[in-house]
């Protein structure tokens, strides 16, 4: 795990690389985020792995975000800062789509908000080494679903 942060920039970055090796299963979580404490949970990405959020349309597919230690509010706001990225050009040379943009970042901030409860974040990983904080554990979490599955020949490309 590295942290880095600029005191100039304000640039920040949480990223973990996976040193040893890949589980025997891929992995799905399913949390029905409800209230804003789940908001608060840990998630662990690493960079094989896909989030989803099926009521907000969005996907961060993997290879993005990277291997990433973060909350699910932190992966929101992580969104928005990567669409705000070249938003004023973006008015100037392609109003409308940047105005696409701005709605959509509209939609997120109201999750971030709480206005827009319950949704469902969806974690899944084929390399099973990804992970969504249970803070009643050893106990079952009533709102989240894990799935184990075998990998696929697709899953290694």
């Amino acid at each position: 795990m590295s942290s880095f942060q600029c005191d100039y920039c304000g640039y920040r970055n949480n990223e973990v690389s996976f040193g040893g090796q890949i589980a025997d299963f891929g992995v799905k979580y399913e949390l029905k985020v409800v209230n804003p404490v789940h908001m608060n949970r840990n998630v662990v990405k690493s960079e094989h792995a896909v989030i989803r959020i099926p009521e907000l349309d969005l996907e961060i597919p993997s290879q993005t975000q990277k291997g990433t230690v973060n909350t699910v509010e932190g992966f929101l706001q992580k969104t928005i800062e990567g669409l705000n990225d070249l938003q004023e050009e973006r008015r100037k040379y392609d109003p409308a789509t940047a105005a696409k943009i701005d709605e959509f970042i509209q939609k997120i901030q109201e999750f971030i908000d709480g206005r827009r409860f319950p949704f469902t974040f969806i974690l899944e990983d084929p390399s099973g080494n990804s992970f969504i904080q249970n803070p009643n554990a050893p106990n079952k979490d009533t709102y989240m679903k894990t799935t184990f599955y075998p990998r696929t020949t697709e899953d290694y490309m």
